[in-house]
């Protein structure tokens, strides 16, 4: 059963997420899965992402600063 937010906007499942996971290390979906994980973690939208600059990516901390568009 999909699970609606607002009415419209669409939650993904587990398993979904699960097999975005499984299809992190694949060699030609692999780097799609890994942008989609961000922004399933994150909650970003793709905009906001990819505004995002290296300045802004804090690996040993574990995070990242996003600025909201529109």
């Amino acid at each position: 059963d999909d699970v609606l937010v607002d009415g419209k906007t669409r939650v993904l499942s587990a398993a979904e997420v699960s097999a975005i996971w499984g299809m992190a290390n694949d060699s030609r979906l692999g780097e799609t899965a890994k942008i989609a994980l961000v922004l399933v973690y994150t909650g970003m939208r793709l905009n906001e992402l990819l505004t995002v600059r290296r300045d802004d990516v804090h690996l040993a901390e574990g995070y990242l600063i996003g600025i909201g568009v529109g």
